[in-house]
């Protein structure tokens, strides 16, 4: 029979990476990566904190603060700063080290709210280990490491700026991929940011298998089929490799050169740091806006804006300008741009703030509609359309509707708002079971136990581990029950643990 696995969700081998931009980020965001398309497994530019990309050129000592050699130390923007001798650091503190300087960015430039300090310790550890990664590479020989430009690096990132990001110059060159076309290559080796480059030389790791293989980058005018171009070039609307624009130029890509910012079709120069002078001509990159001359991440009431986290707790970005949170009839993108009461249909054409939908009326239905959040819009046996209905807590009745439990409880199969199963209780679609248990399906049939939404003796069991049978994903301690060797639906599959979507040695 075909091969059938039940699991949380579709898994792949491919397309480990980051994307880590949210306010609110949760440890299993660790797995999606920022850099490049959604096949891209070589840390390709992308936008946002964890850019993915290969930083910018190096930085030395000389009179221009151009690219030094050794570890002569960062120059600064005017050639000063250079010349001071660094200690060279090895590749585990310099991913200990990248990745605590890296947390320091985003919790200073977007917000400490997304990233509390009591998130440090775990958010650091989980990009230490994926830096950590490109260690086999390097003894393998795929990958270079230089470990005075990580002195450098290091020494440059300890003061954080907004603007300049975690991209800096002096952080160019630390690796240096070395796989010639042709060879094999382990996708996730390189992937993330920290590292930003491929183990390909001048190439990237293609093929659905692993390992990949090396694959040249195109040259500029040459077909890009894949959306790969060399580094300066971007893959245009037909499919050939173009240079980048720079200053001045149209950008129908979306993108410019390095040092340039793409904006209402036009590039501008960008600003490099916290101390450049910004405006009209000079646009603020990463999570800043040009206030009085000079990028700043936050501002006050009545100061322009990019984001919601410019503006000063109580207000909101709208119409790029800080505000407060606005009346009935104003504009609006989401429902934090309306005062309390009021929500933002944002799939209208031209949002306004509107009253929330009182309690006992019709809701949802073609203007989709709101209740209250401490309403539910849910629709009873005896009525003819949704309508807002008042939640109801703990050991109250949600015989009207599954959807009335409040927040933390949910309906069980008494129809009474009740907390997560405990072992042994009642368990089915509306009422999940408590941490590290299961609902364990008592009919013993895949073919039901996938369909049904009610419950029929089901109750909540601890989970089981790997080799043990099972009739749904639910029951296996790895989230994945493997039906291909059972003789589905009447005997059970197997608890199994799903490779992890991760191309290494």
């Amino acid at each position: 029979m075909d091969e059938l696995r039940l699991g949380t969700a579709g898994r792949t081998r491919r397309g480990l990476g980051v994307a880590l931009l949210g306010a609110s980020l949760s440890l299993a965001a660790f797995t999606a990566c920022g850099g490049g398309g959604a096949d891209d497994t070589d840390g390709g530019a992308g936008n946002g904190p964890d850019a993915g990309g290969t930083a910018g050129q190096g930085s030395g000592g000389d009179g221009s603060g151009a690219s030094g050699t050794g570890s002569g130390g960062l120059g600064g923007q005017d050639g000063s700063g250079g010349g001071v001798n660094l200690e060279p650091v090895e590749l585990e503190e310099y991913c200990a080290l990248a990745s605590d300087s890296y947390f320091d960015f985003l919790a200073e430039c977007y917000g400490s709210d997304g990233y509390p300090e009591s998130y440090r310790e775990e958010f650091v550890a989980q990009i230490n280990g994926r830096c950590m990664n490109a260690e086999g590479a390097i003894e393998a020989g795929r990958l270079t490491y230089d470990a005075a430009q990580a002195a450098e690096c290091v020494a440059a990132l300890e003061e954080v700026d907004c603007v300049a990001g975690e991209t800096r110059p002096a952080c160019h060159g630390i690796f240096e991929g070395q796989s010639d076309p042709g060879e094999d290559c382990f996708a996730d080796e390189a992937v993330v940011f920290l590292v930003g480059v491929s183990t390909c030389d001048a190439g990237y790791c293609a093929g659905e298998e692993c390992p990949g293989t090396c694959v040249a980058l195109p040259g500029t005018t040459e077909p890009c089929s894949n959306g790969r171009c060399m580094e300066g070039d971007y893959c245009d609307e037909d499919e050939y490799c173009r240079s980048l624009p720079t200053v001045g130029d149209e950008c129908p890509g979306g993108a410019c050169a390095p040092g340039a910012i793409c904006f209402e079709g036009y590039c501008y120069e960008a600003a490099t740091s916290e101390t450049d002078a910004c405006g009209e001509d000079v646009l603020c990159a990463g999570p800043t806006v040009c206030h009085e001359g000079l990028c700043r991440t936050s501002v006050e009431l009545g100061d322009p804006c990019k984001l919601h986290l410019h503006c000063p707790t109580g207000s909101t970005c709208r119409d790029e300008t800080c505000q407060l949170p606005g009346d009935e009839g104003d504009g609006c993108a989401y429902d934090g741009d309306c005062s309390e009461g009021l929500y933002c249909p944002w799939w209208n054409p031209a949002p306004e703030c509107t009253p929330f939908v009182p309690l006992g009326e019709v809701c949802a239905g073609e203007d989709q509609a709101q209740c209250a959040p401490d309403q539910a819009c849910t629709q009873s046996s005896e009525d003819l359309y949704p309508i807002c209905y008042e939640r109801v807590g703990e050991n109250e009745s949600c015989a009207d509707s599954f959807a009335l439990c409040e927040e933390g409880v949910y309906c069980s199969a008494d129809l009474i708002c009740e907390p997560p199963g405990l072992e042994g209780e009642s368990c089915w679609s509306v009422r999940p079971c408590a941490e590290g248990l299961g609902c364990h399906c008592a009919a013993e049939n895949t073919e039901e136990c996938m369909t049904s939404q009610q419950t029929d003796g089901d109750t909540c069991q601890p989970r089981r581990p790997d080799g043990e049978p099972c009739f749904t994903f639910q029951e296996c301690q790895s989230g994945d029950c493997d039906l291909s060797g059972s003789g589905a639906p009447d005997e059970p599959g197997e608890c199994v643990t799903t490779a992890a979507d991760v191309c290494l040695p």
